[in-house]
């Protein structure tokens, strides 16, 4: 029995390249019976694949029962002789500053604790317990929640995570398959009696809804629900390098953006659109997040059907917008290196890092076209308290917009007219004296409008708005 599963990981990770000669691996290890069988298989495997396993232990805050399992892990590492890296962090703590969920707070301070154990270690891999019947639950857990084909193919073999490969080893591996590993090799472990409570979500469907459909509906539920995520694999594999190609032919990399060519983009199926629009939103905005299904069709639809100028936010620090012969997707800087400049009067001013450049001259209100021509705005020249500048935004702005009787916070002005969070930071204010006369682009101050009593004027005309075209 010891020897089958053996081999039945050796071939899975040689026929998968999940492990190379001389791989150091983080071991993630909780002390239950599924990570201590993993560390025991791949530490007898460990002379042979010439691998150097570090021991990762995590205390996560919740149970007292932990404790022990920090110590079975610690000494047993140390009878192994493995380089031991625990930590405790208070995941209740935690999930009262994210708002996530304990288990998703728990998965998020495992998988970062990991990844500084790699870290410090200088390890290529990470290697989790995860096993083939939390395949099955991960598996339902998505159908049941509506996911498409990534979901239902359930957890990858193996995947890139910030630089490092996360491996699991064991997911062709029954838990019950592991359970007679351990006991055969007298491997030491202990049970999670949270595992045996019906509170979680996943343990309801291992414990609930796995037995249901398996005595009501189909007696290999398990088998079934696992053949389905192996075939939908491959198809997602498949569909993987069909968006590959198809990006490599109508994207253009530039620096910190990338461009879509709208015309071979709508001649690509909707299928391999999404993949393309996710694998471009990796590239610049957010490597390795998951980008939501609302979002990806905004992005077709922006590169199919929308007007060019038209523009769309995107998370993590995002935005998108659509030009003649294609769209953009860019990750904006929060921080715009811009120092505040002088207006010259009359004259040229140059705001090159904001892509503008305005002309300025005084006239008497009586020679002056009405109303102003679109590039152009009009400002009562008495009114102005000189010296005259431009700066970007600044926490607590405010405005007082042509035709409001209030002041507004400039956030919400920026808002109520759609300006994306990227545009924001990069729009030129006029600031006379203390206020805010001018929104580049956008709208002037209701305090210096032109007025019945308005003798002089100042003309401002943008020369050269941004170009989004580059």
């Amino acid at each position: 029995m010891g020897e089958r599963l053996e081999g039945k990981v050796k071939e899975l990770i040689k026929s998968r390249n999940l492990l190379s000669p001389g791989d150091r691996v983080v071991v993630g290890v909780s002390g239950g019976p599924d990570s201590m069988g993993l560390l025991y298989l791949l530490h007898q495997l460990s002379s042979e694949l010439r691998l150097k396993l570090v021991v990762a232990n995590l205390h996560h805050g919740f149970r007292k029962e932990a404790d022990r399992e920090v110590l079975l892990v610690r000494n047993t590492s140390r009878q192994w002789n493995l380089p031991y890296y625990g930590a405790r962090v208070d995941v209740p703590v935690l999930q009262e500053k994210t708002g996530l969920s304990s288990q998703e707070a728990a998965r998020w301070a495992r998988y970062h604790f990991f990844l500084k154990a790699a870290r410090y270690f200088k390890a290529s891999k990470i290697a989790v317990a995860h096993h083939r019947d939390d395949q099955v639950e991960t598996v339902l857990l998505h159908l049941l929640h509506g996911s498409g084909l990534d979901g239902l193919t359930g957890m990858r073999l193996y995947r890139t995570w910030k630089g490092t490969q996360i491996i699991r080893p064991l997911l062709e591996v029954s838990h019950r398959e592991i359970e007679q590993y351990c006991s055969l090799m007298e491997v030491p472990y202990l049970v999670d009696t949270s595992n045996l409570k019906g509170v979680y979500r996943r343990n309801r469907v291992r414990r609930e809804l796995l037995p249901f459909l398996k005595e009501e509906f189909n007696p290999n539920i398990k088998d079934a629900l696992h053949r389905m995520s192996r075939l939908l694999s491959e198809e997602r594999d498949y569909m993987e390098k069909v968006a590959i190609s198809s990006l490599s032919s109508l994207a253009k990399l530039e620096k910190g953006k990338i461009f879509l060519d709208s015309g071979k983009f709508k001649d690509t199926p909707l299928p391999v659109q999404r993949r393309i629009i996710r694998k471009a939103y990796n590239m610049v905005i957010k490597p390795g997040a998951n980008l939501d299904a609302l979002h990806v069709d905004q992005l077709i639809q922006l590169g199919t059907g929308s007007k060019t100028g038209k523009e769309l936010s995107l998370p993590g620090k995002g935005y998108a917008y659509k030009v003649s012969d294609g769209f953009y997707l860019e990750r904006y800087r929060e921080e715009c290196d811009f120092a505040p400049v002088k207006l010259n009067i009359p004259g040229w001013t140059y705001l090159l890092p904001l892509g503008f450049k305005i002309k300025s001259w005084i006239q008497r209100k009586e020679k002056l076209p009405w109303p102003p021509r679109h590039n152009q705005v009009y400002l009562d020249y008495h009114k102005l308290d000189p010296p005259l500048y431009f700066r970007i935004r600044e926490p607590g702005d405010r405005l007082k917009p042509l035709g409001f009787p209030h002041r507004k916070k400039l956030k919400d002005f920026f808002i109520d007219l759609k300006v994306p969070a990227p545009k924001r930071e990069r729009s030129p204010l006029l600031i006379s004296g203390k206020k805010i006369a001018w929104v580049v682009g956008y709208r002037i101050s209701h305090d210096f409008r032109i007025t019945r009593e308005t003798t002089k004027v100042l003309v401002l005309q943008i020369d050269r708005p941004i170009s989004l075209e580059g």
